[in-house]
Parts: C-alpha cells; sequence; structure tokens
C-alpha cells in the first residue's frame, strides 16, 4: 500500500467513498478443507461484488490476502472505522485472532490512523454499529464479543460524548449485523423477534421506525446490508422479501448474489468496511437521550 488516506464514519448510512475487502482465501491452511462449499463460485461472487460497488463509484481499497487467515474476506470484524481513526478489534474465534495483526499492519503501512484497540475480552467488528452520530449499538453474545470487551468500547465512545447501548443477543446468531441494518438516520432493518423488549423500546424511544425482518431471512443475511447513501443499499439477492420491501419504500437495492457467503453466516455487511463516509449531519444531543443513564441493559 503507498497512498495515504484517512478513516472516517460518524454513521452507517452516509454516502459511502472508500471501502476495503479482501480477495478470499479459497481453502483452509489444513489440507483438504476449504471455508466454502464451491469455492471458484465464492470467488466470483466476490468479484461481482466488487464490481457493483465500482459501478456505484466506490473506490475499493484492498488489505492483503493471508492464506492462514481465511476469514480474512469479512473486513467489516477486524476493525471498526470512526469518526477518530480505526479502532481494531480482538476477534474471539481462534482461526481469526491474527486478524487484528493483518489489520495494524495495514493501519501502519496506509498511514490509517489508530484511534484505540479493544485490550479486554474479545470484539468483532460486526457487534459495533454506528447507527447516527452520536449513537453506537454494540452487541453481545459472549462468544464473538463479550460484556467486558463491549463495557470498554462503550467507555471510549461515551468519553467522546456518544452515547453507547449494550445489547445482548441470542449465540444463535454470529454478530449484531445480522439482526440490525441501518436503512438511515430513523430507520432499521431489524429481527424484533430476538432482541430485547428493553431495546426495542430504547430505539424507538429514540425515533426509531424498526422495520421487522422475519427471522428465516435474517439467517440468509436480510438485515446485513450496506448501505452506500443517497438512497441505496446493497442487499443479497436472494433476500426477495427484504429486497421487495426496500424498493416500496424508495429505496434502490443494488441485489448482489453472495450465497456463498449467506451459507457461512456471512453477509454484504461482513464483506466490506466502509473505509471513508461523508460526515452524517450530527443530531441534537437530546434527540438521542430520552433518559440520562438509561446507557446500558
Amino acid at each position: 500500500m503507498n497512498d495515504t488516506k484517512k478513516a472516517f464514519a460518524n454513521s452507517e448510512y452516509a454516502a459511502v467513498r472508500e471501502v476495503l475487502l479482501c480477495v478470499p482465501a479459497l481453502h483452509m491452511p489444513a489440507p483438504g478443507k476449504q471455508v466454502f462449499a464451491a469455492p471458484q463460485l465464492a470467488s466470483q461472487q466476490h468479484l461481482c461484488l466488487v464490481q457493483a460497488l465500482t459501478d456505484e463509484g466506490v473506490v475499493c481499497r484492498f488489505i492483503e490476502s493471508d492464506p492462514q487467515l481465511p476469514y480474512q474476506c469479512y473486513t467489516r470484524d477486524s476493525c471498526v472505522i470512526t469518526p477518530w481513526g480505526l479502532l481494531v478489534t480482538r476477534m474471539g474465534f481462534t482461526p481469526r485472532k491474527a486478524e487484528q495483526d493483518a489489520m495494524l499492519r495495514y493501519a501502519k503501512a496506509s498511514e490509517t490512523p489508530i484511534w484505540q484497540q479493544v485490550s479486554v475480552g474479545s470484539l468483532e467488528g460486526g457487534d459495533v454499529m454506528l447507527i447516527r452520530p452520536g449513537l453506537v449499538l454494540i452487541g453481545v453474545n459472549g462468544v464473538r464479543t463479550t460484556r467486558e470487551a463491549a463495557e470498554q468500547v462503550a467507555h471510549w465512545f461515551e468519553a467522546e460524548g456518544w452515547s453507547a447501548r449494550v445489547v445482548e443477543y441470542p449465540t444463535t446468531f454470529r454478530h449484531l449485523d445480522i439482526l440490525v441494518g441501518v436503512i438511515g438516520s430513523h430507520d432499521l432493518l431489524c429481527a424484533t423477534d430476538a432482541l430485547h423488549p428493553a431495546d426495542l423500546a430504547w430505539l424507538r424511544a429514540l425515533g426509531y421506525h424498526l422495520h421487522t425482518v422475519p427471522l428465516g431471512e435474517c439467517r440468509t443475511m436480510a438485515c446485513n446490508t450496506l448501505n452506500l447513501g443517497d438512497g441505496r443499499v446493497v442487499t443479497h439477492a436472494r433476500n426477495a422479501f427484504v429486497n421487495q420491501y426496500l424498493s416500496g419504500l424508495g429505496v434502490r437495492t443494488v441485489p448482489v448474489d453472495i450465497s456463498e457467503y449467506a451459507d457461512d453466516d456471512g453477509g454484504v455487511h461482513c464483506l466490506v468496511q466502509a473505509l471513508v463516509r461523508d460526515a452524517a449531519p450530527t443530531l441534537n444531543r437530546a434527540d438521542l437521550l430520552p433518559s440520562a443513564g438509561a446507557f446500558h441493559v
């Protein structure tokens, strides 16, 4: 990497300018094992995703693929882009533990600033969602992300003046971004049957419209979408219910077939790290805090 850039995002819905991807390693390091049932199809689907992003005017950057890190293609998990630089995570899944080291090397080579690095428990990027300026959701299932790490990250955001909500969800789901997808500043795709009623009530109190997605579609990555801004959302082409629903809301969907990744419990949001987004307008703090101190369940 020889070009210098900055990482910035204060939301999940402002216009995306640059993203970070990783070409999938098609085989596990151990002989005879592989990540995907159809490796060549997985490779082709990733190329189609890159082409779809390019067609939408997004600059695609790539982190070097390491054959010893077969899940590195899910670039969303080894870091989180914040308004202050990279939050480098601490992976909870043993085969992925070295991914944060690869991200640190990438940050150094690209002169991308590092804001914080998780140092306790484990936390993966798919569990951190900057749903709008000043407001972050941090998912905990006790497997990939632990409460200890979530509380550490929540404290860092709160020290910057943000509100942080730690959200628990079932261990049958890998990351929070499988259950929540950001459509806009006040609209979320949401698996309401899988989240705690107190969390749902808290979001509604903040003015969110929660668009319920059936759990069956969540398991095929219906909520795991990538908002490109300007009314565009990249989706899994095979999620007919959500694609039709979003179109009915006036959202222009950019459907991409990522079935090989969906079979591995990965989706579009998992595969793409938004390096640079436009700054979303900051909302009034009163709009973000329906009751002081009610940040954590």
